[in-house]
């Protein structure tokens, strides 16, 4: 099983491991990778996990991104399926990390992804990425996320004008607004409305500081 980690630093990060025990809306993981540091216990670190009531066969609402999760099977990709703002993990330190194809370099060995929960871009292998898939804790189906929605978004508006600041500082923007509490997280490709609304008027708002018609 992986668990994603929501501790600094590892925001957005897989780590696999397995469940060594359950209880209700409860789950112990054996970490495969992490090394327990406390001098009185041995092995690896064990860590309690809350999960959804889904996951214990009962009514109620999936986690939006989850936690927990079985290892999501294999997808074939060829280099130059990589476009830009495709969803992919980066396999780095003991984990996959999920971001976006940020680059056009398509069929290069060499790519830029960009990781919206630390802000971070990084030059990576191909041979180090995987396509991103969630995984439907109803249905126990695995689905290929796509392409990221607020990239998409931004390009229509670049069709449409030009930006007045860097992508990515827009994102920062969006991110830090009260409306995208009611998103949840960048992943969630739903509520394309709500993403426009909120990329259109952080753009509006640099074209009123500059003062540049648009």
């Amino acid at each position: 099983m992986r668990k994603v980690s929501w501790e600094d630093g590892f925001l957005g990060s897989w780590f696999s491991g397995t469940v060594v025990r359950c209880g209700k809306l409860k789950r112990h993981v054996r970490y495969d990778n992490i090394v327990n540091h406390d001098f009185d216990q041995l092995g690896y670190f064990v860590e309690k996990l809350s999960v959804s009531s889904v996951l214990d066969g009962d009514f109620g609402s999936p986690s939006k991104r989850g936690v927990i999760r079985p290892p999501p099977p294999s997808v074939e990709f060829d280099k130059c399926d990589l476009k830009y703002g495709l969803c992919v993990d980066l396999n780095s330190m003991a984990a996959w990390w999920e971001g976006v194809v940020y680059d056009h370099c398509d069929g290069m060995e060499d790519r830029s992804v960009f990781f919206p929960d630390s802000g971070d871009e990084k030059k990576v292998r191909i041979k180090d990425i995987r396509i991103t898939q969630d995984w439907d804790e109803v249905t126990d189906k695995w689905e290929r996320r796509g392409k990221w929605l607020f990239l998409e978004l931004i390009e229509e508006c670049e069709r449409e004008s030009y930006l007045p600041v860097s992508v990515k500082q827009i994102w920062y923007d969006v991110r830090k607004k009260k409306e995208f509490s009611t998103i949840g997280e960048w992943t969630l490709n739903a509520k394309k409305d709500l993403w426009r609304h909120m990329i259109m008027e952080v753009v509006g708002d640099y074209f009123a500081i500059t003062k540049i018609p648009h």
